[in-house]
């Protein structure tokens, strides 16, 4: 659906679309719909939330898997996990002599 969406934006409302959201951080609860529906006139709300959906996010989240790959992968992530439940479970039985 991405690409279908993508075919209605021009290169600068999308451009245009990415930095407002980047000026805009939701970590400084800041919200950038009313800047987005001034910026770009000719877009309906629809529109917008479409493509903040289904381009927007699904690009984002694309850009963050690449330049995280390399940090730890899941199987590592998960064997940690174990450890970690595995160390807590013993604790707390060990504190409660069960074993």
């Amino acid at each position: 659906m991405g690409e279908e969406v993508t075919l209605s934006w021009t290169k600068e409302e999308e451009k245009k679309f990415r930095d407002i959201v980047k000026a805009n951080p939701q970590s400084q609860k800041k919200c950038f719909w009313l800047e987005m529906f001034k910026a770009l006139p000719a877009k309906s709300i629809s529109d917008l939330v479409i493509y903040y959906w289904n381009v927007f996010l699904l690009q984002r989240r694309e850009y963050q898997n690449r330049c995280n790959s390399g940090d730890i992968d899941s199987l590592q992530l998960r064997s940690l996990l174990v450890k970690h439940i595995e160390t807590t479970v013993l604790k707390s039985s060990t504190a409660q002599g069960e074993l």
